[in-house]
């Protein structure tokens, strides 16, 4: 993972992140379409996951999983660009 203050950082636009109290609410992740990414210790998804996961915070689906989800947040995931490679 990147430092998000890198000037050298850009957010993707197809992968991304969720952040926030995610323990309690990995089973919801996972069946969202998360997968655990155990070399960078986070969890990585596309964007039908990012809709998935936040159409599990509606409260018309559920009061207990709405609360597990809106205590996360969905991220575009940071990646690096090496400076080098630039024009």
């Amino acid at each position: 993972m990147t430092n998000l203050t890198d000037p050298f950082s850009v957010a993707s636009e197809t992968e991304f992140t969720v952040t926030g109290k995610t323990y309690e609410a990995k089973a919801l992740i996972k069946s969202a379409g998360f997968a655990w990414d155990k070399e960078n210790r986070m969890w990585i998804g596309d964007a039908t996951a990012k809709a998935n996961f936040e159409e599990m915070g509606n409260p018309a689906r559920g009061r207990a999983d709405a609360r597990l989800v809106n205590a996360c947040k969905v991220v575009p995931v940071y990646l690096s660009r090496n400076p080098e490679n630039c024009d």
